[in-house]
């Protein structure tokens, strides 16, 4: 009787021990799977619910579960693991998913920042954290109605190079917008942007010899930029009524200045001599595109300065060939600033 005990006893163990040693890889494989979804999703591992996992030659698919949302993950070989939201009521998505799958998005998309008056927007800046940079995109309807800054800064310990351009690029890498840097600085036009980064597929944002592939969130960030954009700008047509000014909507409006946050730069809502060249510089917008060679659908950023007797100086930003320069400052060489200070701006003239 004591021997069947302890081959009893002996019996359990091992059973125990085979059966401990089958749910570690499970419990270890559960684990990769969360921590390989977390990063794709915006969840922290121990947040994730892993299930209907399946695994192929070379390749393994699961559902990732996160705040009620459901991803479908895969992963090929070593590779990155994707991670797109379920679609569909088959997928096995609970109701009320597509307000936690919306809270989701916000979290993974970019920071906003305002300026307001009281409850009245007057900007906002959205910023994107990306692989290589960080990327804010800045709107002020009172310095530019139609096209928006885009600065960029380089994250940690990555340095970046050919910094010329800054596009939006299609699936067959044809050139949706593009606008010249300056300082790791530049001009979009808004609506194409806004327009562009709506599409399906999502475009890719390339510069400095990088690429930002949009993601969901990132769309649905832009979505809400827009969104932001609106009030703003409605705000300021408001405002430019109430005060006796023309007011120009949103699908109405002529190219107007823009500033890039620069100390010296001169406000053309409060100084009659940088109105005056605004003006002079769009009356004269077809001939400053011809001297830059940008096209009607092209945005192109200058900067006028003027002395004291009025005389303008034009440059093109982003461009190094003095021959541009004088072009531009010659198409407006009968045109002059009301005399008395010299002053400077900065002026995007946006696509036709």
């Amino acid at each position: 009787m004591h021997d069947l005990r302890r081959a009893a006893a002996t019996t359990l163990r091992t059973a125990g021990a085979v059966l401990l040693a089958l749910m570690l890889p499970a419990c270890a494989n559960t684990r990769q799977l969360q921590v390989a979804s977390a990063g794709s999703i915006g969840c922290a591992p121990v947040d994730v619910e892993v299930s209907q996992v399946r695994s192929g030659v070379g390749s393994r698919s699961w559902v990732a579960q996160c705040e009620g949302a459901s991803f479908q993950c895969s992963r090929v070989g070593d590779g990155c693991t994707s991670c797109a939201p379920v679609r569909g009521g088959s997928s096995g998505v609970r109701e009320g998913d597509d307000e936690r799958q919306e809270a989701l998005l916000r979290r993974q998309g970019p920071r906003f920042e305002f300026s307001r008056d009281g409850e009245t927007l007057r900007g906002v800046r959205a910023t994107f954290s990306t692989e290589h940079a960080t990327l804010a995109f800045t709107y002020s309807p009172a310095q530019a109605r139609d096209a928006v800054m885009v600065s960029i800064v380089p994250n940690p310990g990555v340095t970046l190079g050919g910094c010329t351009h800054v596009m939006l690029v299609d699936a067959d890498g044809a050139t949706l917008t593009t606008a010249p840097l300056q300082n790791l600085r530049a001009q979009l036009p808004r609506a194409p942007l806004l327009r562009h980064t709506q599409a399906e597929p999502a475009p890719v944002v390339r510069y400095c010899d990088r690429e930002w592939a949009l993601r969901r969130a990132d769309a649905y960030g832009f979505e809400r930029l827009g969104g932001y954009m609106e009030e703003a700008l409605l705000a300021h047509a408001e405002r430019a009524t109430g005060d006796g000014v023309a007011s120009q909507t949103s699908t109405g409006a002529s190219p107007t200045a823009a500033s890039v946050d620069t100390a010296d730069d001169v406000s053309a809502a409060d100084d009659p001599a940088a109105r005056a060249v605004r003006i002079h510089l769009d009356e004269r917008a077809a001939l400053l595109r011809g001297c830059a060679g940008v096209g009607p659908d092209g945005v192109l950023p200058l900067t006028a300065t003027w002395d004291a007797p009025g005389v303008i100086t034009v440059h093109v930003n982003g461009r190094e060939d003095a021959a541009i320069h004088a072009c531009a400052t010659s198409v407006l060489r009968e045109r002059r600033a009301p005399a008395g200070v010299a002053g400077r701006l900065i002026h995007v003239l946006a696509p036709n």
